[in-house]
């Protein structure tokens, strides 16, 4: 396939090796995280994968999505602005796919602490709480995928009403302590806490290849998906 990178940060020079090295072809490489401009080498491509920036996001793939041009986005922090995205996609008919972690290992993570909050949704002597640490230039706060980390622990305890970070907790809300330390890939972690015993379930990156893959692997079943639409990473798992 022919692609089109948005953004050439870590992640960005991490998709252009390796897609090279699995017989893809670059077509298009917009390095900053500032507005695309529409050119013929963007419009050869068959398919975007955007990690720019949550500032100009939504503008990035609006204009995907006004070229027809089927668009991957793991940019996070733009998700207030949904409703604009999801516009946008009815009124051209476009294929957009978001991911906050593109991770077979994060969305399995994801299903697990769904099942687990299952379990503990009526333990109140257990007290909830999650914590994510990234990499210094780690720009949004709390991580989009401390995010939908507690929206999976929502689907299964429908108690949980909201997120707040740490600082900022109220009796109603979910705490999220996010940290920022250096050389930190990612790190997220569901804690419930008791007095004598708590419950830890985690996921750890290692890499940044699994990103890279699974962002892989969203293009492709993008490409080969023959109906517009708005999809998550989880429609590629088949996770919905």
């Amino acid at each position: 396939m022919r692609v089109a990178l948005l953004g050439y940060g870590k992640m960005g020079k991490a998709l252009h090796k390796t897609l090279e090295e699995q017989g893809h072809t670059i077509g298009f490489i917009h390095e900053t995280q500032d507005v695309i401009e529409v050119s013929d080498s963007l419009l050869s491509c068959d398919v975007a994968i955007e990690f720019t920036g949550p500032e100009n996001a939504v503008q990035n793939l609006t204009i995907c999505a006004e070229q027809g041009l089927p668009v991957v986005s793991g940019t996070t922090g733009w998700l207030d602005q949904w409703s604009e995205v999801q516009a946008e996609q009815e009124k051209h008919q476009a294929k957009i796919l978001y991911g906050s972690n593109f991770s077979l290992g994060v969305q399995l993570f994801l299903e697990a602490a769904k099942n687990l909050a299952q379990f503990m949704k009526d333990r109140s002597d257990f007290k909830l709480h999650l914590e994510e640490t990234h990499h210094l230039e780690k720009k949004d706060t709390p991580s989009g995928t401390a995010i939908s980390l507690f929206h999976a622990l929502q689907q299964g305890d429908s108690s949980l009403k909201k997120w707040s970070l740490a600082n900022k907790k109220t009796d109603d809300t979910t705490p999220i302590k996010a940290s920022r330390e250096q050389g930190v890939i990612g790190n997220h972690q569901a804690i419930w806490d008791g007095a004598i015993d708590y419950i830890k379930l985690e996921h750890h990156a290692k890499s940044r290849q699994g990103f890279v893959q699974g962002a892989i692997d969203s293009a492709k079943w993008l490409i080969q998906k023959q109906e517009p639409g708005l999809y998550s990473v989880r429609d590629v798992l088949g996770l919905t």
